[in-house]
């Protein structure tokens, strides 16, 4: 009666659906001492919302332990269809329990399978705390309007719950830190029945670390090209060959960074590690942006003065580069020269590392995979990242003292947290305002 029910029929179900779901299985210490394995499997042919595991088999009590504790299987042990078989007590009130969770599992389903989806226009995506309070504080239109981020919505797979603003139709999602919280994050966003994504930009909001060769910290910057930098080789620098430049080299290739690509390295695994973003929606949202002043305080200020690089010293400013992204938050100069040649190597030169960041390429490469079923549009993907602090230190200090300051706090290390995560709303806001007021144009064709 009860093949296929699901454990979990939706993201949005309430934990009380879940846990009573649960309960079928376990007994008041979470486990059932010796019972059988039950297999879980995907239906067949599931449903056009299913999501999640599915349960195959009927959950039919088979007897109690001396103890008192309840023991499953998918069968009963004795063959009630001879006469005079009769259910134990224990069997009809389990069973009629499970009825009763089976059909209000089915009522929720239905309620929200009839449910419509939600329009999403934009899609604003950050990764801790302090950016997404400043969208949380400011919302779309600024702080001053009602219905900022008003709604917040129940997701299990972000640092946060979702925020909705039903007015501009715009959703806010919090990822968490690094490359595989990230991707886990927007595929299962992706794939939630609740919204509709197919004609959705994603706007990647966030701070990273910023080359001082390109940039001054506080500097806004849109990737022109997300690149990844965990899918590689590593050796320890100590025990390289002496004629390599770096310790850390393309996977499947057998010899330090050159160009162009060496014949073993498989192409595919090219186009899993750099993502050209949209050069016409890149270039636009440059140009939006391009002349607007970015935040700035004096401890920023005093920073930059340290740097003898040109572009380090300057104040704030926007420009558009490559990302470099990782599980790692390394630092140092030969870190920075290695990211330079990584980005160069598998753009064919075409890309500029500028940033260094822990979740874009994630991101990038989960959209690419909802793309190929028309759930999301990858080619609609903006990389927004403002440098809150330098990925090399200044002349006369060790590449430590960016981790960590002297109190050990991380956060404290960078030092333009506050005014990047703050440019990082101007500039965004900025983007998704001009895509909200001309939908009737944008929905079905892309800014350039």
């Amino acid at each position: 009666m009860f093949d296929g029910l699901r454990r979990r029929l939706l993201p949005t179900m309430t934990q009380t659906d879940s846990n009573a779901t649960d309960q079928r299985c376990t007994t008041d210490e979470g486990k059932v001492p010796g019972a059988r394995s039950t297999s879980i499997s995907p239906r067949s042919s599931p449903s056009p919302i299913s999501m999640g595991p599915q349960f195959s088999g009927d959950f039919t009590p088979s007897h109690y332990s001396e103890d008192g504790t309840l023991l499953l299987s998918n069968e009963f042990d004795e063959d009630c269809s001879s006469p005079g078989c009769t259910m134990s007590a224990g069997k009809i009130i389990f069973a009629f329990v499970v009825a009763l969770l089976g059909a209000a599992a089915v009522l929720s389903f239905q309620w929200y399978a009839d449910d419509p989806a939600l329009p999403v226009r934009v899609v604003v995506v950050t990764m801790f705390p302090p950016e997404r309070e400043e969208w949380v504080r400011r919302g779309v239109y600024g702080a001053g309007h009602a219905a900022a981020f008003g709604r917040a919505l129940e997701f299990d797979y972000g640092l946060e719950d979702l925020r909705y603003d039903g007015d501009a139709e715009v959703l806010l999602v919090t990822t968490g830190i690094g490359n595989t919280a990230a991707a886990a994050c927007i595929t299962a966003l992706g794939l939630d029945k609740r919204f509709d994504f197919t004609k959705a930009y994603w706007l990647v909001t966030g701070v990273a670390g910023v080359d001082p060769a390109d940039a001054s910290a506080g500097s806004a910057m849109w990737a022109s090209w997300v690149v990844d930098g965990d899918l590689c080789r590593a050796i320890d620098p100590r025990d390289m060959p002496p004629s390599w430049t770096h310790s850390i080299f393309p996977l499947g290739a057998w010899q330090d960074l050159r160009q162009p690509y060496p014949p073993e390295v498989d192409a595919r695994i090219a186009k899993r590690v750099a993502f050209e973003m949209h050069p016409g929606l890149v270039d636009w949202a440059y140009r939006l942006t391009k002349d607007m002043r970015l935040a700035d305080t004096q401890a920023l200020r005093e920073v930059r003065a340290n740097y003898t690089q040109p572009k380090a010293r300057r104040p704030p400013f926007v420009l558009k580069g490559a990302v470099l992204t990782g599980q790692t938050y390394w630092a140092g100069s030969h870190m920075t020269a290695w990211a330079n040649d990584w980005v160069r190597y598998y753009t064919g030169g075409a890309g500029e590392f500028v940033m260094t960041a822990m979740e874009d390429s994630g991101i990038a490469h989960a959209l690419s995979r909802l793309g190929k079923s028309r759930l999301v549009d990858p080619l609609r993907l903006l990389v927004l990242r403002t440098g809150s602090n330098y990925c090399t230190p200044p002349p006369k200090e060790e590449a430590a003292s960016l981790m960590l300051d002297p109190t050990g706090t991380e956060e404290q290390s960078l030092i333009g947290l506050e005014a990047s995560a703050s440019s990082a709303w101007l500039l965004g806001q900025r983007v998704v305002l001009r895509l909200v007021d001309k939908w009737d144009v944008y929905r079905d064709t892309v800014p350039q």
